[in-house]
């Protein structure tokens, strides 16, 4: 059909159903029935006797969705809600468009359904890019496209001042917090580097160009529980009192989470994830709730932690 649609395009010329039969090489049988269906599809077919054979009678026939449903519609609506984090920007604009277009395309009680899934769906957690980060956003993902290397000013909470960095950027990455750049890690060929965005000061085009290494952002996050890729995985396993057990296993912090429930009423839940300040912090803030069985490193970073709240508590009450 999408070829029939193609010739019935190319006005002002009409095509008998033998003539398209012969042209695409299909029985005639095929073509008539194919002709049939895309007139009920309410396609402006005409039938010219005078002019000898079908075309249609406006232009630039658009091809309808034959089998986009009501299901369809509401997976698409969903797509179109995650793409508001890309609101202003315009990779976000132009992907909503299209989707919008789609949409329009479809049927009725189709376009009815989308309207109703997208009054229903709402997400939390994903943050909108900042106004002021529209432009860098643009040009950080065409630096990535087009393999671009670039140099930014850069300020981690650790430092006083910002670092000027020349950086070949890879992947973006949209996270609960914000933003991040991945970048290559020029010490470790094939390993990446999280810039975020937020901290990012200035950025500016080298003219520089670089040939990429393959890289696997999956991969980078596989034993993250959140935004610090990298490092090795390292079994832990913690024991949680009953209510904060059940709602920690149901955040499913990583999808390595194994949960089971103790003879006393507790919840032991073992996870292989790599060590980090995320990691920590997702631990440590269950606070009394949780105990850190192993590995004993964290475990005796779990009791420096406790140790220095102590000591904060003590000075707090003079």
């Amino acid at each position: 059909m999408a070829l029939i649609h193609e010739l019935l395009n190319q006005r002002p010329f009409y095509y008998t159903a033998a003539e398209i039969a012969r042209l695409l090489e299909t029985p005639k049988r095929t073509i008539e029935h194919d002709l049939y269906v895309m007139k009920s599809w309410q396609m402006p077919i005409g039938n010219c006797k005078a002019k000898g054979g079908y075309h249609f009678t406006e232009a630039e026939v658009p091809m309808p969705l034959s089998r986009f449903g009501e299901t369809d519609a509401g997976s698409l609506v969903l797509v179109r809600t995650v793409l508001g984090v890309l609101s202003g920007t315009r990779v976000g604009e132009s992907a909503a468009r299209s989707l919008d277009k789609v949409i329009s395309r479809a049927g009725g009680n189709v376009r009815e359904r989308a309207r109703r899934v997208g009054d229903i769906i709402h997400l939390r957690g994903l943050r909108p890019i900042a106004p002021m980060d529209y432009e860098l956003f643009q040009l950080l993902l065409d630096c990535c496209l087009d393999f671009a290397k670039i140099e930014i000013d850069y300020g981690r909470p650790q430092d006083k001042e910002r670092r000027r960095h020349f950086v070949q950027p890879r992947a973006l990455v949209g996270a609960v917090n914000g933003w991040y750049l991945l970048i290559d890690d020029r010490k470790s060929p094939g390993k990446l580097i999280n810039f975020a965005l937020s901290r990012i000061k200035r950025a500016r085009l080298t003219g520089e160009r670089f040939v990429p290494v393959p890289v696997d952002v999956q991969a980078h996050f596989a034993h993250s529980i959140g935004i610090f890729g990298g490092g090795d995985p390292t079994r832990v396993r913690l024991r949680f009192n009953l209510a904060a057990g059940r709602i920690a296993t149901e955040q499913r912090p990583h999808e390595s989470v194994v949960s089971t429930e103790l003879a006393d009423g507790r919840i032991e839940m073992t996870l292989n994830v790599s060590l980090n300040k995320e990691t920590e912090a997702w631990i440590f803030g269950w606070s009394k709730e949780v105990e850190v069985i192993e590995p004993p490193e964290l475990r005796a970073r779990r009791y420096d932690d406790c140790a220095a709240i102590m000591v904060q508590g003590r000075e707090f009450r003079g």
